[in-house]
């Protein structure tokens, strides 16, 4: 700034009286002097006043330590940019979706998985029985030259007291002197329950007309009323429904223990047999339910898997990555998130995700 900027940023500082004011500049080798001399209305001077002239204007320090980061930052943030792009460069992202794996993958059996579990339940059938008479049959024999009948509703009276009726007419051959002409019908026990199951010879002689002898039969299934429960097709298979999950949970427990990095192959192939030591409708009040699954687990290894498919596709333009793995059997859907431009990465910077439905 030269000395007559100074002395015009003076003039516009100082107050123009209606006094005639002068000022006196004086240059110096190290400074500047300026006078101001004022002359009043009638004449007169004022003293004179010095007026400091204006000092230098130092640059603010604030904004150069300011530039000076920035300027050293910039460079060194697009230097890291660079370090980190080459050590660790952009992943390619591939997911594959195969409809079964034993068409991609090695496929070794498991150890066969054999479980066999029982239940026993209370069953759940209420049935009634009404009672019944004894059932048998009677033979009668004839003594006369010519045949007799004998009508139906005939009773007969065993040497316990029970009393038997006929079922049926029957009508008994002629005797002869040597043999009696004879016959059997059924006949059942006027009571009621087991005092009707009489033993046989319980009716033995004479009856009903001339020379007519009878015999019973042993008489059976006479029984009293009662109730009774019995085997219904929901207890076996409730029991049935509890027994699977267990040996489940089982087959589960045993597949935990095969070695690492294996992947199970479902679903897996099992042979289930199920028994019981009654029927539905079998009469009794618990019924035993046994269920017995034989298996036969197959794995693979999915760290081979995924290291056949990146082995395939690593290098490969994306259309040709693409190609390579649809093309593959079992393959339903391939997507590849990458820029069409660039070829696939190595191996290692590769993230391949493999689904199987």
């Amino acid at each position: 700034m030269d000395d007559k900027t100074n002395v015009d940023l003076i003039l516009q500082q100082v107050d123009t009286p209606e006094e005639e004011e002068i000022f006196h500049v004086h240059h110096y080798p190290d400074a500047l002097i300026i006078h101001k001399e004022t002359i009043k209305k009638d004449g007169t001077l004022a003293p004179i006043i010095d007026i400091p002239a204006p000092s230098a204007t130092t640059p603010p320090v604030v904004p150069v330590l300011a530039v000076v980061p920035i300027a050293v930052i910039l460079p060194l943030a697009s230097i890291l940019v660079q370090l980190h792009l080459l050590f660790s460069p952009l992943t390619a992202t591939i997911l594959v979706a195969a409809r079964q794996i034993t068409q991609l993958a090695h496929i070794y059996s498991l150890p066969p998985v054999t479980i066999t579990q029982s239940q026993v339940v209370t069953t759940t059938g209420h049935g009634h029985i009404a009672a019944t008479q004894g059932q048998g049959s009677v033979t009668f024999y004839n003594g006369l030259p010519s045949p007799q009948t004998i009508d139906a509703g005939t009773l007969l009276v065993g040497s316990d007291g029970e009393e038997v009726v006929t079922d049926q007419d029957v009508t008994i051959p002629a005797g002869n002197l040597a043999t009696n002409g004879y016959a059997s019908v059924p006949a059942h026990a006027l009571d009621y329950g087991p005092a009707g199951n009489i033993q046989a010879g319980d009716i033995y002689g004479p009856c009903c007309r001339a020379w007519i002898k009878v015999v019973n039969s042993q008489f059976t299934g006479g029984q009293a009323a009662r109730d009774y429960a019995f085997v219904t097709k929901a207890d076996i298979a409730t029991a049935t429904s509890n027994l699977l999950a267990q040996v489940q949970v089982e087959f589960s427990n045993r597949l935990e223990k095969s070695g690492p990095g294996e992947t199970l192959v479902t679903p897996v192939p099992c042979t289930t047999h199920t028994t019981s030591n009654h029927q539905a409708g079998d009469e009794a009040a618990q019924v035993t339910v046994t269920v017995h699954q034989s298996c036969s687990p197959t794995a693979y290894k999915p760290h081979d898997v995924q290291s056949s498919l990146l082995a395939l596709v690593a290098g490969k333009t994306k259309q040709a990555a693409l190609s390579a793995l649809s093309r593959l059997p079992g393959v339903s859907s391939v997507a590849i998130n990458w820029p069409d431009s660039m070829k696939l990465p190595p191996l290692q910077y590769i993230q391949l995700t493999l689904l199987v439905s």
